[in-house]
């Protein structure tokens, strides 16, 4: 391929990895704090509240400033972002899906959020092992795919079923101890923390840390729901709600009246069928090609109804 000018070539050598997701599809924006366990050392075990608060509030800076962003699931130093572009026709997506923008720019935003808002936690009087100002700034990285409708809610009960286990987890080493829950199963570790003391058992702790937080625009942020259990709260945000008060895809919501079955065909019970017979040019035809005569299908000529 010939080239005019150097800015021609090398923006060819760009646009060779220029990937754009596909339109009007569901998009996930994933974003995760880069070696956060080394970062967060020192903050209070098994959950800190200011650095569950300072990742809220990164949600919902990025609610804020990712077009289409409708709702954010966040569990640990990961959030995970649901983003459409078929409000309506006229709807624009995100960069124009442009693969590379969408991840560069939503961990920058991250990034950016979480170490102004974690800095006012820094200096706090309660806790000297607080030594966050000390180290070097967190950063996050970012990935974006597209799933089908009927696939979004499973993305999020795969986030929470690690939420789950990081929870039980991180109970487990605080009150048992890393080396005690070596190679236990996470069922030993909550059979082990309700025999120790009921106050200890995981069942006893608060769903906003057991199943993670979800952000909205709207709602603010407040304890997710179990998805498993309540896939209706995902899919409101994936189907679109129309001006009658239906949604796209009904059945997925359990909520609304079944699509009704279309009606069978009224088919007439017998038909008349006539057959055509050959004509004589083509009788002659195919005598002199050798083929052997027979009669053409027949195709119906004016049926009639035998009522």
């Amino acid at each position: 391929m010939k080239y005019s000018s150097l800015r021609e070539r090398i923006r060819g050598y760009e646009d060779a990895y220029r990937i754009k997701l596909p339109r009007r599809t569901p998009l996930i924006i994933r974003v995760d704090g880069r070696a956060f366990h080394t970062l967060t050392r020192g903050l209070v075990e098994p959950w800190d509240v200011d650095f569950a608060c300072t990742m809220d509030k990164v949600a919902s800076d990025l609610l804020r400033e990712v077009s289409g962003a409708k709702v954010a699931y966040v569990q640990s130093d990961e959030i995970t972002l649901l983003v459409t572009d078929y409000d309506t026709y006229e709807t624009q997506p995100w960069f124009d899906k442009g693969l590379q923008k969408i991840v560069s720019v939503s961990a920058s935003i991250a990034t950016r959020s979480f170490n102004t808002r974690m800095s006012y936690y820094s200096d706090s009087p309660r806790d000297e092992k607080r030594i966050y100002a000390d180290k070097a700034y967190a950063t996050f990285d970012s990935r974006a795919f597209v799933v089908p409708r009927e696939e979004v809610c499973n993305v999020f009960v795969d986030r929470q079923q690690d939420c789950i286990r990081n929870s039980i987890l991180n109970l487990g080493q605080t009150i048992i101890g890393k080396k005690a829950i070596h190679e236990m199963s996470c069922e030993d570790i909550k059979n082990t923390l309700r025999l120790r003391d009921s106050k200890d058992a995981w069942e006893s702790k608060d769903p906003y840390w057991k199943y993670g937080r979800v952000v909205t625009a709207e709602g603010g942020t407040h304890p997710a729901p179990v998805f498993t259990e309540d896939r209706k709260f995902i899919d409101k945000f994936v189907w679109l709600l129309h001006e009658e008060g239906q949604y796209s895809h009904p059945e997925s919501l359990g909520c609304l009246s079944p699509v009704p079955e279309a009606p069978e065909p009224n088919y007439p019970e017998k038909v008349d069928i006539k057959t055509v017979p050959m004509k004589e040019s083509t009788k002659k035809t195919w005598k002199e090609k050798g083929r052997p005569l027979r009669r053409l299908p027949g195709r119906p000529i004016n049926p009639k109804v035998n009522k």
